[in-house]
């Protein structure tokens, strides 16, 4: 009933703020949609993984996952999803975007199976405005709230997650100084960092950007590791509307100063070969290091996805929660790499998708990703693939045949992904929004 009246307030006091001022504020809805029904039925139920990897879940995981098995999860099942977004601006200025998103995760759980019934929110705060300070102009710029398939720079340590976060940032002409707090990454995913606050100065225009960072890492009450600072370099040239070429690397701070041993780095380009009316090309090749001593402590594998006190058959919701969107996300991220603990580490990651126009409304498009990581003296290869020929309603409305080796893991600390070692056929989808 509270929730009921809070409810109703709200609703009211907007009504009463458009009714006041109609032409200082705008009100925008949209909506996102997915379902998708891919599993080995028809080919089999094996999986590729690299050996290291395996036997730290297979002991650390309180499911412990079989090598060659891949467990049940809500791709087998019909899972679809259903997001609902509202954004409301004032003055083009300051902007409040509310999200709630309601995930059916398996149609043959059963109609109305609470455990696999999963509805979320996802709301953010933003402003930005323009001060005259000394008769100089001062760009302010504010961020408070989900943060989503999130970086922050060129993407060596935060890249390809969720998290809550604040972001504050002002700029003087080409020169800015910029605060990032990121709320907690030891909870939900396995990374043993209770909180990461970015301190950053950094030059930019059309052509290039380049930054310099100090971050302090707070790990609260672990165990692992002290509390620790570390500072980065980035730099992005931009090739004008085609791409760009980044690099960033970082140092952490240990008893002494060494570029190697206690640093990491990433270096890649971002690029579009082909965009015409009928193929749409990109790829996104880059490299990365990370020393032994970079990673050290940011490796907690004691999360799951699941209900602990359950099975693994309709156990996809434990009290942390894999949202059904996050399958679209890259494999790639900093996780992946924290896992080899103790060693120093690099990889090698492509990623290129293409889309094809075949006939009016007929495409194939094709997502393709590789990272393939230097470990115990030799290289270990995931690769992930998906070709979906689909027919288009209209511009971002789609469904048809998905064939893809790519299905979700919740059997590890962080969200991620299981690699079929036969392709699998499904049909799909996709609803990304209702405006052009």
């Amino acid at each position: 009933m509270t929730k009921t009246i809070l409810s109703i307030t709200l609703l009211l006091l907007a009504q009463i703020i458009v009714a006041q001022d109609s032409t200082q504020w705008k009100i925008n809805y949209d909506f996102e949609a997915s379902a998708l029904h891919i599993n080995p039925d028809l080919t089999s139920q094996k999986i590729l993984i690299d050996p290291i990897i395996y036997r730290k879940r297979r002991t650390n995981n309180i499911f412990r996952p079989r090598r060659d098995f891949v467990s049940d999860n809500p791709n087998f099942h019909t899972a679809s999803y259903f997001g609902v977004k509202l954004k409301t601006s004032f003055k083009d200025k300051y902007t409040f975007q509310a999200n709630l998103y309601f995930e059916h995760r398996g149609a043959s759980y059963g109609f109305n199976d609470r455990d696999n019934i999963v509805w979320f929110p996802n709301f953010s705060f933003s402003g930005i405005d323009t001060f005259l300070i000394l008769k100089k102009k001062i760009v302010v710029e504010g961020k408070a709230g989900n943060f989503v398939q999130a970086q922050i720079n060129n993407g060596l340590k935060i890249y390809n997650l969720d998290y809550q976060g604040i972001n504050l940032k002002i700029s003087h002409q080409k020169f800015f100084f910029e605060y990032h707090q990121v709320g907690d990454l030891a909870n939900q995913i396995g990374l043993n960092l209770e909180e990461y606050i970015h301190f950053s100065f950094g030059f930019e225009n059309k052509d290039i950007r380049f930054i310099f960072s100090q971050n302090l890492n707070w790990t609260g009450n672990s165990f692992a590791f002290k509390d620790y600072w570390d500072s980065d370099i980035s730099f992005n040239y931009y090739f004008k509307e085609k791409g760009e070429l980044y690099f960033q690397y970082g140092h952490r701070y240990f008893s002494k100063f060494d570029l190697v041993e206690n640093g990491a780095f990433v270096i890649g380009t971002k690029y579009q070969l082909i965009n015409s009316e009928k193929i749409t090309w990109n790829i996104n090749p880059s490299l990365r290091y990370y020393s032994a001593n970079y990673n050290e402590g940011h490796y907690d594998p004691g999360f799951t996805y699941r209900d602990p006190n359950k099975g693994l058959y309709a156990n996809t919701a434990g009290r942390f929660l894999y949202p059904l969107r996050n399958y679209y996300y890259d494999f790639d991220q900093w996780a992946v790499h924290t896992e080899y603990q103790d060693e120093n580490i690099y990889s090698i990651a492509l990623k290129t998708n293409f889309d094809i126009k075949l006939w009016e409304k007929i495409h194939v498009k094709t997502n393709i990703e590789t990272l393939s990581i230097h470990r115990d003296k030799k290289f270990y290869t995931n690769y992930f693939y998906a070709i979906d020929l689909y027919y288009t309603v209209k511009k971002d409305f789609r469904f048809g045949i998905i064939v893809s080796n790519k299905t979700y893991n919740l059997d590890a600390s962080f969200p991620t992904f299981y690699m079929m070692k036969e392709p699998m056929v499904g049909v799909h989808l996709k609803l990304n929004t209702i405006r052009s």
